[in-house]
């Protein structure tokens, strides 16, 4: 997989039926059938993944997917729908987010772990799980 920065590439990964025959085990971290969890292309600490929503048919496509408000604003998808997808995505950065802390404890350390949406808009729609300024 190329480190060329490219935007659209998360939403080609996003739409692949099976992920782990595209990616090498440190780049992709956990997916479901709502999510993909990868490992940040420029990581700026030891922990820095993005978390996306699985694309599919409409309205499911990444042109809805690129932020919360078009999510909510989204003709043919629900409010219900929207809280449901991002449901989906808290349960995935929480469990993804055991998974670090997993790690950590089996290291010997333990640093916080913050979740929340990228401002950049680069990212589309995507959620960063990072550890603040621990780069080891």
């Amino acid at each position: 997989m190329s480190h060329e920065f490219d935007p659209d590439r998360y939403a080609k990964y996003a739409s692949l039926d099976e992920p782990k025959k595209h990616f090498g085990n440190h780049e992709l971290i956990d997916h479901s059938k709502q999510t993909l969890t990868v490992q940040e292309f420029y990581p700026k600490a030891k922990y820095h993944y993005i978390l996306i929503p699985r694309v599919g048919e409409a309205p499911r496509v990444p042109q809805n997917l690129k932020n919360i408000r078009s999510l909510l604003s989204l003709r043919g998808f629900s409010r219900a729908q929207a809280f449901a997808l991002l449901k989906d995505m808290e349960r995935d950065a929480l469990k993804v987010k055991a998974m670090i802390e997993e790690e950590m404890a089996s290291n010997g350390f333990k640093w916080d772990i913050w979740i929340g949406f990228h401002v950049a808009p680069s990212y589309r729609y995507a959620i960063v799980l990072n550890t603040p300024n621990h780069r080891h």
